[in-house]
């Protein structure tokens, strides 16, 4: 039996739907043909090479800031309140 062999390209495009667009593995592997397990390991696969290439993790505390800040200027009214 011949494997099938994906481009990266395709590849990435397939991780993004899931990661980026939180589309569901369901309907990501009905759509492209793709074996849901296939997706598993290619989404695993990338967000390690991710990892890998970070230097620095930024601090979840400034993150929350900065959306925190971001919301304000874009949506003024609709910050959250610490809970």
């Amino acid at each position: 039996m011949n494997k099938k062999r994906y481009a990266n390209e395709f590849k990435k495009e397939a991780v993004r739907y899931l990661v980026i667009e939180g589309e569901s593995v369901a309907s990501v592997s009905k759509r492209l043909g793709v074996s849901p397990n296939q997706l598993y390991k290619w989404k695993s696969l990338y967000l390690s090479e991710c990892s890998a290439d970070s230097k620095t993790k930024p601090d979840f505390k400034e993150v929350v800031a900065d959306n925190e800040r971001l919301r304000k200027e874009l949506w003024p009214g609709t910050a959250r309140t610490a809970s």
